[in-house]
């Protein structure tokens, strides 16, 4: 990355350099820029369905001469055809075929290359280009793997909570709102551990709100541990009034069930009689996966099975229970 600034510094101070040398100075003389790329230059969910990239500048550019440089083999997309100047003259498209979730950096010129030339011979500053296509679209929910997640993992739960993660997934799949465990299977290590490592830092600092829900589904079919902090600050999560929203709590609730964390095991105890039906029917989810049994809204009974496994008894104030409100 240095040598690439390096190399970049002193193009442009040859450029400065020359024009200071020059009596005059005019847009005729000086060579042409990049004024616009599509996608454009640091976009980080460009859609890899995309096939051209566009390059437009601000002189009317030499037909038939361009120079699409590699910064490196791997950055450097797949080409789909040859490229070629649009009727204005200053446009110049790269046909492309662009893979998910995979960072390009393309030089338009560069220290080697200088063959996008103005009209008059002129060779264009040299520009990088850099993006960053969105990762793939998870596939659409399989109801037969849902009901399947249900009765293996689920299925030491009350009949009306096992229904009621079914009727989640029917619910919010479409949408993409819920995913199927397997959801990210086939991303790659380097893509998915960028995901989490992104997905901790959202947790971690973003404002609780419903803007949250589509990356609490994604932490849900991610499944890692580094997670779990994130999440049990969602889940934690708590205000007054008749704004307050609880679709990211239990949401957090429902990717806390399939990690399967004791860290998460007395915020969970402390939700099992939550004023919400769908904060405490997770709640009660996620603690049967680990017990293998649901004591529905007994608190105490959860607090023996926890002292059952070898750990300290649960804070009391956890076990209170929950204040009154009205149901969502």
């Amino acid at each position: 990355m240095k040598r690439t600034w390096a190399i970049l510094v002193a193009l442009v101070g040859g450029l400065v350099g020359a024009a200071a040398r020059a009596d005059d100075v005019a847009l005729e003389s000086m060579p042409p820029v990049v004024v616009e790329t599509v996608p454009e230059a640091g976009a980080g969910a460009v859609d890899p369905k995309l096939a051209e990239i566009r390059v437009t500048f601000s002189k009317d550019m030499q037909d038939g001469s361009w120079s699409w440089s590699t910064l490196s083999k791997e950055s450097f997309p797949r080409v789909d055809g040859k490229p070629k100047y649009l009727s204005d003259k200053r446009t110049c498209v790269l046909p492309v075929k662009l893979e998910p979730g995979t960072t390009y950096a393309i030089w338009l010129n560069s220290a080697k290359f200088g063959n996008f030339k103005d009209a008059d011979g002129r060779p264009a500053v040299p520009y990088l280009l850099v993006f960053k296509t969105a990762l793939a679209a998870p596939p659409s929910l399989d109801t037969d793997a849902a009901s399947a997640e249900v009765s293996s993992n689920y299925r030491n739960a009350q009949p009306e909570v096992q229904e009621f993660v079914l009727l989640t997934a029917r619910s919010f799949g479409p949408s993409g709102l819920w995913l199927s465990e397997n959801a990210y299977s086939g991303l790659k290590p380097r893509d998915r551990e960028e995901r989490i490592d992104y997905l901790v830092e959202l947790f971690d600092e973003a404002e609780y709100g419903r803007h949250l829900c589509s990356a609490l589904a994604e932490a849900s079919a991610l499944k890692d541990p580094k997670l779990v902090r994130g999440l049990k600050k969602v889940a934690a999560y708590h205000a007054d009034g008749s704004g307050y929203d609880c679709r990211p709590k239990w949401m957090a609730i429902a990717a806390l069930a399939r990690l399967e964390s004791p860290d998460a095991v007395p915020l969970l105890v402390s939700l099992v009689d939550h004023f919400n039906r769908d904060t405490r029917f997770w709640a009660r989810a996620a603690l049967s996966r680990m017990a293998k049994d649901d004591f529905k809204a007994d608190k105490q009974a959860w607090n023996q099975w926890w002292i059952g496994q070898g750990h300290d008894a649960i804070d009391p104030a956890l076990l209170a229970p929950y204040a009154p409100l009205l149901e969502k």
